[in-house]
């Protein structure tokens, strides 16, 4: 990125699907859109991930993520509240003992150059 250039975070959107251990990805439960208030434009995109860190409570580098058709793509699994589950969690879930979910995230987001205008 260059100097004078900004990320703006238009839109995050959020599905979700319940997810079993063995059988995977199952119905579609929720969708929502995330409003980060106050906070829409990031000096870098590290600064954008950071502030997705607290949000969702995951990484996205260590996740993993992929930009397609304009937007920030990834998904991670959630627990009943959208939160990253305990280990605990994942350990019922493993034995069929608990719900989990995985969220699909989508972020639009876009670069603003500073230019002059004349």
């Amino acid at each position: 990125m260059e100097r004078d250039e900004k990320i703006l975070v238009e839109s995050v959107w959020v599905d979700v699907y319940e997810v079993d251990f063995e059988r995977g990805e199952l119905d579609h439960v929720n969708s929502f859109d995330i409003d980060i208030p106050n906070i829409y434009t990031y000096n870098s995109i590290d600064e954008m991930m950071d502030v997705l860190l607290v949000v969702f409570g995951y990484d996205l580098s260590e996740v993993g993520y992929e930009i397609f058709e304009g937007k920030l793509v990834t998904s991670f699994i959630v627990d009943e509240n959208n939160e990253k589950p305990a280990d605990y969690k994942l350990e019922e879930w493993e034995n069929g003992e608990r719900t989990l979910y995985t969220a699909h995230v989508r972020v639009r987001a876009s670069r603003i150059v500073k230019r002059p205008l004349f």
